[in-house]
């Protein structure tokens, strides 16, 4: 699941995760030399993607090598070391596989330079990653894959010169397995349908705040594409989105506004919420893309989300218009659009209402 505040979701080939670097930016959770693409959407975004306000980064990764050949890579640097490997998969005809491991060793220097001082590290910044792909063409036309992807970012740090002991300790984790299945039915017709599980896993606690989160996430989406004549291309697809989770945790509340200062917020009354409950996202929509010359494009569609949390069923008609000023590389493009946005409220925001509420 996306993070607490987080407005900007990431995909990787349709599995949703909570950040695409480490730690904001040290290094992507995928091996760049497993990437396709990279898209960024900042604003006005398709129909296709919704639980979103701001933007959306959709990733995807690339199709493994079909040359019968093993590649092989290893290396290390300041920040992490990592190998990847790929090749044909022993004994399955026309199956390639693609894998990697890393893991950071900031801890190995960063822990003994500054414990000694005013702190004491029990865990240093420290991040792993892991892929592991399978893929075939079972026909010309088509293409399968299996694979899994995995994150976990950890941080830990206690001032033991502070009466309460500086504590400050993160978990950013995401494990998640999916499927791929695309087909080109005809030359005007193809589906791409994608189907995926993870175990998501965040914490946050400093000082009086403490706050956990689990979520097991189900991801399925599939889209027919069909090209009705030249230039006019409908698209059409169902985005479901199943996550039981559970959301713990306490935060000092908030004084009344004529209460006298109690110092700092250690000193406060805590909040303790404890939830678990069902995501349920479900959405459909539809969108007509129109290039009536080489420079124009025309997308027009609607998206309609039912959230099982919230009740509600919202309504998202979009429209957007590009025109390529130069065709040719460098291109640029003018772009306006306008429509409708729903994100619902993160779970820990959910979780901490609801509790309230029953009270």
């Amino acid at each position: 699941m996306a993070n607490a505040d987080q407005t900007t979701p990431v995909f990787v080939d349709g599995l949703w995760i909570s950040n695409i670097y480490h730690f904001g930016g040290l290094s992507s959770v995928v091996p760049t030399e497993m990437l396709d693409e990279i898209n960024f959407y900042p604003g006005n975004f398709s129909v296709r993607y919704g639980r979103a306000l701001a933007g959306v980064v959709d990733a995807h990764l690339r199709e493994t090598r079909d040359d019968g050949q093993y590649h092989g890579l290893a290396q290390v640097d300041l920040i992490d070391a990592r190998v990847m490997a790929e090749g044909p998969v022993p004994l399955a005809k026309g199956w390639n596989f693609i894998g990697g491991l890393r893991r950071s060793h900031v801890d190995a220097w960063l822990g003994p330079l500054l414990n000694g001082r005013n702190t004491y590290i029990t865990a240093a910044p420290v991040y792993y990653d892991y892929q592991l792909i399978f893929d075939k063409r079972p026909t010309p036309s088509s293409y399968l894959r299996v694979g899994l992807l995995g994150f976990d970012d950890r941080f830990a740090l206690i001032n033991k010169d502070t009466a309460s002991g500086g504590k400050l300790d993160t978990v950013n984790a995401t494990v998640g397995a999916g499927v791929i299945y695309k087909n080109r039915l005809s030359e005007s017709t193809s589906i791409d349908t994608t189907l995926s599980v993870a175990r998501s896993h965040e914490h946050f606690a400093q000082s009086s705040s403490d706050i956990d989160l689990v979520a097991y996430a189900t991801i399925g989406r599939g889209e027919l594409e069909w090209r009705l004549w030249r230039g006019v291309t409908f698209r059409t697809g169902l985005d479901v989105l199943l996550a039981p989770y559970r959301a713990e945790g306490a935060f000092p509340e908030a004084a009344p506004q004529d209460a006298p200062a109690v110092g700092m917020a250690v000193s406060t009354p805590a909040q303790v919420f404890d939830r678990q409950a069902l995501f349920f996202n479900s959405a459909a929509y539809g969108e007509l893309d129109l290039r009536p010359t080489r420079r124009w494009q025309l997308v027009n569609g609607v998206r309609v989300d039912y959230t099982l949390e919230t009740a509600r069923l919202d309504v998202s008609p979009r429209m957007v218009a590009r025109y390529a000023l130069v065709s040719t590389a460098p291109r640029t493009t003018l772009k306006a659009g306008s429509g409708l946005f729903q994100q619902a409220p993160d779970l820990i925001a959910m979780a901490q209402s609801l509790e309230v509420w029953t009270r």
